[in-house]
């Protein structure tokens, strides 16, 4: 780690002809979420402060692109149900090849009130473009799906619905190519390199992206493999009657012999005041039908592995 970092320190100084950008944030972020928890029920059972501090270096040449972005998060937590090991393992950063230890400073993690400090190296990635392709290595966003809630497509580090303290992909260590083969036309092919992953198990995706109907209808492929379960998917955008709508459907083909699809279609109306309302449907066939299985449903080896956070099998969400 520390050699790529004194390569991007020295890349970054020597070019006289480059743009360098420096920006970042701070922010105090209070949540509270409200669960039906047996022995609490409808009761806030998790309650968390957060101080975020990001700061993101952005070095853009001719042809050459370097990025880098660390933050922290000190945070102080209070539980009704105390956390396991097993929940904080799952909040640790995923699919990078090394990183820093996760915590700075930890204190009393698995007990009803705890604090912690945590680092993130969240982007670190060179890249090369020429006028028809570009090459992109190192720490960088992964996702698909053009959805506005919930993405079935986006398998990696997908957004929960009550994530609130987070505003960009956790970074992923990855090589990633994209080729212009037409004005819009476009052909994406990369693979994720994660530590202890065997090569199989990898994450690796191809799409391809056009534009149809005078430029009004953007249809994207996708086809991806991750821990040998296979994605096939497909994200249509289109402008129809004055809304932007979305089709975004994945049918997934799992090590466990069981096939299922997810989809979500919506749409959005921008008024004339630029207020704007959107609503979406989403369906989740690997999802049960009875709140009391979503124990069961949650144990699944490939719910964990395709990243599904919702359990259920039918959603409603709309906004504005």
């Amino acid at each position: 780690m520390m050699k790529l970092v004194s390569l991007y320190i020295l890349l970054f100084s020597v070019s006289a002809f480059a743009t360098i950008d420096i920006r970042g944030h701070h922010r105090l972020i209070g949540s509270t979420y409200y669960g039906a928890v047996q022995g609490y029920e409808y009761s806030p059972y998790f309650s968390q402060m957060v101080i975020n501090n990001r700061v993101t270096s952005l070095y853009i040449g001719n042809k050459h692109t370097f990025e880098a972005a660390y933050e922290l998060f000190a945070s102080y937590n209070h539980y009704e149900i105390p956390f396991l090991q097993s929940d904080l393992e799952e909040q640790r950063f995923n699919y990078r090849a090394t990183d820093f230890d996760y915590y700075l400073v930890q204190h009393k993690l698995l007990d009803s009130d705890s604090y912690s400090v945590i680092h993130n190296l969240d982007r670190f990635f060179y890249q090369y473009s020429e006028d028809s392709f570009d090459i992109k290595l190192g720490r960088q966003p992964i996702s698909f799906g053009s959805a506005r809630t919930i993405n079935p497509l986006d398998v990696l580090v997908p957004f929960d619905l009550i994530m609130i303290n987070m505003e960009q992909k956790n970074g992923v260590d990855a090589l990633k190519g994209r080729y212009s083969f037409s004005e819009m036309g476009v052909v994406e092919l990369g693979t994720v390199i994660e530590k202890d992953t065997e090569g199989n198990d990898q994450f690796r995706f191809i799409s391809l992206a056009d534009t149809f109907v005078n430029e009004a209808v953007d249809i994207k492929l996708l086809y991806a493999s991750l821990k040998q379960n296979i994605m096939r998917g497909i994200d249509i955008q289109a402008s129809i009657g004055g809304w932007g709508t979305w089709l975004e459907y994945g049918y997934f083909s799992t090590t466990e012999n069981i096939d299922f699809k997810r989809y979500s279609a919506g749409g959005q109306y921008i008024f004339q005041n630029d207020m704007n309302l959107f609503m979406e449907y989403h369906f989740n066939e690997s999802g049960v039908e009875n709140s009391k299985e979503y124990i069961f449903a949650k144990n699944k080896s490939y719910i964990k592995e395709l990243g599904i956070y919702l359990l259920g099998r039918e959603y409603f969400n709309f906004g504005g």
